[in-house]
């Protein structure tokens, strides 16, 4: 089944400095299934419903923080329309993180570790409740006021809103596994995204994953509309802005830092999908804010 017609890849914010985006969603009837290249966090305030991720269906109420990676599909229906379901609903990017933070942070490499943490969905204690609905509430009036510093108190009530998922998450059973192991492309695209800086082949990742090439490459464009080559591509390419915004390192150093053997091949291809050269993307950088 195809299902890449239903692609988000774009949020407010989300080309910015600061790829970061907090509302309040209010879901009364069904929100039809979709993925996205970016991360999403979710808590629920109020309501009850359905999420269903990757064919499994999880139960949502009050005190539910759920967790999206990029690739997840998933859906979520209201059970009663006269009681809909109110969400605090997060969007932002990994360089979010793999920016402001040391190289061996704690945080980001959680993001992808599916086979740690194969949790999407966590239900909170009634104390664990009380700290998800603060960070909550703070965060997006700190999102809606252009406070000074905003930015690394937003970063920081994230994190602790992740690290609170990830707490419960070690006392939540994990979902049913399948039985074909090969079907699974979702863990390849989560391996793909934790580890696109090393020297990747699409033959010895199919390896590693039970299948042949050629599966891994079917499995692959009916979920993303993209070949392997051009999946590692756009993720080396953002990892490349994210150090080209946000540091001085040298654009051969990104180059290498990003996973490319080959300057020129960098270049090529960030010019195919950036529109201009990392040096013009640089300097473009430098005099933009970060916010619209």
């Amino acid at each position: 089944m195809t299902l890449y017609q239903y692609h988000l890849s774009e949020f407010p914010n989300g080309n910015t400095l600061f790829p970061f985006h907090i509302d309040l969603h209010t879901i009364s009837t069904t929100f039809h299934t979709h993925r996205h290249d970016f991360l999403e966090c979710a808590y629920v305030v109020s309501g009850h419903g359905v999420e269903e991720v990757n064919g499994h269906s999880f139960t949502l109420e009050p005190g539910t923080v759920t967790f999206i990676r990029p690739f997840d599909t998933h859906s979520i229906y209201c059970d009663t329309p006269s009681d809909p379901l109110m969400i605090y609903n997060i969007n932002f990017r990994s360089e979010l993180f793999t920016s402001w933070e040391l190289a061996s942070s704690s945080l980001y490499p959680l993001f992808y570790e599916r086979e740690r943490w194969p949790q999407s969905h966590v239900q909170l204690t009634m104390d664990q409740k009380k700290i998800a609905t603060m960070l909550s509430e703070e965060m997006l009036r700190l999102y809606e006021n252009h406070e000074t510093h905003r930015h690394v108190l937003l970063q920081a009530k994230l994190g602790e809103l992740l690290l609170l998922f990830f707490e419960a998450a070690k006392e939540t059973p994990p979902p049913p596994t399948k039985h074909e192991r090969s079907a699974d492309i979702w863990e390849v695209m989560d391996y793909l995204h934790a580890h696109f800086r090393l020297p990747l082949q699409q033959k010895a990742l199919a390896g590693k994953f039970h299948m042949s090439a050629s599966q891994l490459s079917e499995k692959m464009n009916a979920i993303s509309g993209k070949s392997f080559t051009d999946n590692l591509h756009e993720l080396r390419i953002r990892y490349a802005c994210s150090l080209l915004f946000s540091t001085r390192m040298p654009i051969g150093d990104i180059a290498e830092a990003c996973g490319f053997n080959s300057f020129k091949t960098f270049s090529r291809v960030f010019k195919d999908q950036m529109g201009e050269t990392p040096s013009a993307f640089r300097n473009q950088a430098h005099h933009a804010s970060p916010t619209p």
